[in-house]
């Protein structure tokens, strides 16, 4: 019976922490159906919270805000949860349905499907790369096949970690 409401100023942070958590739900959902266990959808979820930040920041948002509810808890809860419609899409193109077949299949708005896409772009004009929402990307818009997906997120090369705090 408890309802606790944390606030922000960061308007831009929590926009883009909600929008983005969408399409790397795919790609967890598409790890998951394909077989991958926690460890990788907890790598795809790291490294695309990393991700996430690094848009927020170049778009005016600030690091800090992805590390709270509306950036790592949200991200956490789509990516993991059965019930989130993005994670069942990218199972279910995982089990080989079409996007439309997987749309029809949820019967629900697949947010992440058209916001991957709109990321690219976004990455693009700001001169990012974000590799990640790339992959999910192509995904959706049918350009790979879900274990080329997995491949592709497991294959990045070697770098130095950074952090999000």
């Amino acid at each position: 019976r408890t309802f606790r409401i944390y606030t922000t100023d960061d308007v831009i942070g929590v926009e883009i922490g909600g929008a983005l958590k969408n399409p790397l739900a795919i790609g967890a959902g598409c790890a998951q159906g394909l077989g991958f266990g926690q460890s990788t959808v907890a790598g795809i979820v790291t490294r695309g919270c990393q991700e996430m930040k690094t848009l927020a920041m170049a778009c005016g948002g600030r690091e800090e805000t992805l590390s709270g509810l509306s950036g790592v808890g949200d991200l956490m809860l789509t990516c993991y949860s059965s019930l989130s419609r993005n994670n069942r899409f990218g199972a279910a193109l995982a089990r080989g349905l079409s996007q439309q077949e997987a749309c029809d299949e949820i019967g629900e708005v697949v947010e992440g499907f058209p916001t991957a896409l709109e990321v690219v772009k976004l990455a693009k004009e700001k001169h990012l790369k974000l590799p990640l929402f790339s992959a999910v990307a192509r995904l959706v818009s049918g350009d790979m096949k879900p274990k080329e997906l997995m491949q592709k997120m497991l294959s990045s090369e070697p770098g130095e970690e950074r952090f999000l705090g």
